[in-house]
């Protein structure tokens, strides 16, 4: 189930050139994925945290916002799945990176504090 939000980029010309950044970065990681072989189809790699994050940061890029639900929707459409469990990371990780400049996010594991189960149990 994809969890509805909203993400809008922020209008301050600083976290833009922050935010492009942030898109080659996914994109270089896009490219490093799709050629290790985890996939037997490349373009699957579409479906990974990374692939998803590559996708939702560019949609941010060009339309300044994005509705997850449906967003989700045109990617499925596209790629025929969605895996709803990384989109959902991917569009926390990012609505977290325009609202805070990620200051939410476990760094080591790119995922958002709300959603990694170790961060609530640890004191």
């Amino acid at each position: 189930m994809i969890r509805k939000r909203k993400i809008v980029l922020p209008k301050d010309p600083k976290f833009t050139a922050r935010f492009e950044k942030k898109i080659k970065e996914y994109n270089k990681r896009l490219k490093k994925l799709k050629k290790s072989k985890s996939f037997s189809n490349p373009d699957m790699a579409y479906t990974s945290i990374t692939g998803y994050k590559a996708l939702i940061s560019q949609r941010l890029a060009l339309r300044g916002e994005i509705d997850t639900e449906v967003f989700a929707r045109e990617l499925k459409e596209e790629y025929g799945i969605i895996n709803s469990i990384a989109y959902n990371t991917a569009a926390a990780v990012l609505d977290d990176y325009c609202r805070t400049g990620g200051k939410n996010v476990i760094k080591t594991s790119h995922i958002p504090k709300a959603l990694d189960p170790i961060a609530h149990t640890s004191s």
